[in-house]
């Protein structure tokens, strides 16, 4: 091996020293083989069983919707857990490569109980002025670890924000429902007709804005898949 691979090795070193890299939840130092999570925190992710054939619980808020043939949320989210800490990060820490990671995990976790199959995965868009202050979509990012698991296509074309309400969290969900009208818009409609699409956000809470972006889809579409990083449901 070189001189200067052995150079760059040992400036890592010396800079984990100084600088050393913590996990995203309990901030204990990471070690060499960890990344973002220490194992502890990482074998404590809050895991829902909704990949799980005969789990229907989160399917349930959705299976009114037509086309709609399944609904996973990978982890609960929970009042100072590991889930919100890593919303907190990819969302309002610029680390969209722990929305990668995350992306990652939930797609392994799908295909330890049974691949899916889809043609296209299809982020929820950001409005466009919000995704240049941040820097990135975070549902992309997520769907870059899935797509790379999965074998899935990323499809951002067909789906736009043209606004941007000032939906607040505590909004009764009627409000939301209604501040969600002419929100987004389907595009290029003739290459989605027959498909089957994946609709991947990053947390699902009262469920208004996936099941806005489904009611558009469906007239288009075979079929839907909902999957959402991290639920309060």
């Amino acid at each position: 091996m070189s001189h200067n691979f052995f150079t760059k090795i040992l400036w890592q070193d010396f800079l984990s020293l100084i600088y050393p890299e913590i996990c995203v939840h309990c901030g204990d130092n990471l070690l060499k083989n960890e990344s973002y999570l220490c194992t502890i925190c990482l074998t404590s992710l809050p895991v829902t069983k909704y990949a799980q054939e005969h789990e229907q619980a989160f399917f349930n808020y959705f299976s009114y919707l037509p086309k709609v043939s399944a609904a996973i949320a990978y982890l609960h989210f929970r009042e100072g857990g590991v889930a919100q800490s890593l919303l907190h990060k990819l969302k309002y820490k610029g680390q969209p490569a722990l929305a990668v990671m995350l992306g990652t995990y939930f797609g392994r976790h799908l295909m330890r109980h049974g691949h899916l199959e889809a043609d296209y995965l299809l982020p929820i868009p950001m409005h466009p002025e919000k995704e240049r202050k941040r820097g990135y979509n975070q549902s992309h990012e997520i769907c870059k670890g899935l797509s790379a698991v999965l074998n899935i296509p990323i499809k951002e074309q067909f789906l736009v924000r043209i606004s941007d309400p000032k939906t607040q969290a505590t909004s009764r969900v009627v409000d939301r429902w209604r501040q969600l009208e002419n929100v987004y818009l389907v595009e290029q409609v003739n290459l989605l007709k027959g498909k089957s699409v994946i609709i991947v956000d990053d947390v699902v809470t009262t469920g208004a804005t996936m099941s806005t972006i489904c009611e558009l889809l469906s007239p288009y579409v075979q079929r839907i898949i909902i999957l959402a990083a991290v639920t309060g449901k």
